[in-house]
């Protein structure tokens, strides 16, 4: 499997089980104005310049961040993910100024698909943490408390808000980007985004579109499994309608 823009890493589904990486991407603020007066360069040319500027500074103090995130956020306990997904929320409130600033730009986009997709996965490890403790007690028949119920709801439910914030940056991104400026990771990434978001139809979509556009440069093996995933889902679209 190819990796993706940068980093890969697993996209946790809902389960009992509580696997997950923190890592963040992004983080800083965006201050100030291109400058007027006597300059000799177009107000247009400042404003590229300090947009640029701004976007690679922002990227040194996330990488900081990323660093941080991966030296304290302790996996098993809720308050050090919680803490993490503070910094990812930043971030990517951030990374929408970054789109904005860097607007002709590929990248920008391409990491907040990537500071988004991690904020989804920690909430997923938020709901997996709450579900282990419901899901015992609902077996029984027994009632778990309303603060274990309201925690699980809302982690599933941001989770999933944030996978669909994702899949619209690398939608956006596949269907305004010259072939050569995408990956086989990146559709790759995009079809685990519906998954997550059980819509089989749209994973298939999304590996029918990479074979479209890279099908004669895939490894073997890997477009082996391609097809074995196509088939999966169309399958599960067949049971979905019997």
């Amino acid at each position: 499997m190819p990796n993706l823009t940068q980093n890969q890493w697993g996209a946790p589904r809902f389960r009992n089980s509580i696997s997950i990486l923190l890592i963040i991407l992004l983080t800083s603020l965006f201050a100030g104005c291109a400058g007027t007066g006597s300059s000799t360069r177009g107000d247009d040319e400042v404003d590229a310049v300090d947009a640029a500027k701004k976007i690679t500074q922002n990227k040194k103090k996330v990488e900081a961040l990323i660093r941080e995130v991966m030296d304290t956020v302790e996996v098993d306990d809720e308050a050090s993910i919680r803490k993490g997904l503070d910094l990812y929320i930043e971030a990517a409130g951030l990374m929408d100024e970054s789109v904005k600033l860097g607007i002709n730009s590929i990248e920008p986009r391409l990491m907040r698909f990537e500071v988004r997709s991690k904020v989804a996965n920690g909430y997923t490890a938020l709901y997996a943490m709450a579900d282990a403790q419901c899901t015992p007690l609902e077996d029984e028949g027994l009632r778990p408390s309303d603060e274990l119920l309201r925690k699980r709801a809302e982690a599933k439910t941001e989770a999933q808000r944030w996978l669909k914030l994702a899949r619209r940056d690398m939608e956006t991104h596949l269907g305004t980007s010259p072939v050569q400026y995408q990956t086989p990771g990146q559709y790759w990434a995009l079809q685990l985004i519906y998954v997550q978001l059980a819509d089989f139809n749209g994973a298939r979509t999304t590996l029918l579109r990479l074979v479209e556009s890279h099908g004669q440069r895939l490894d073997p093996d890997f477009r082996r499994e391609i097809d074995s995933r196509v088939r999966y889902f169309a399958q599960k679209l067949i049971d979905e309608d019997g």
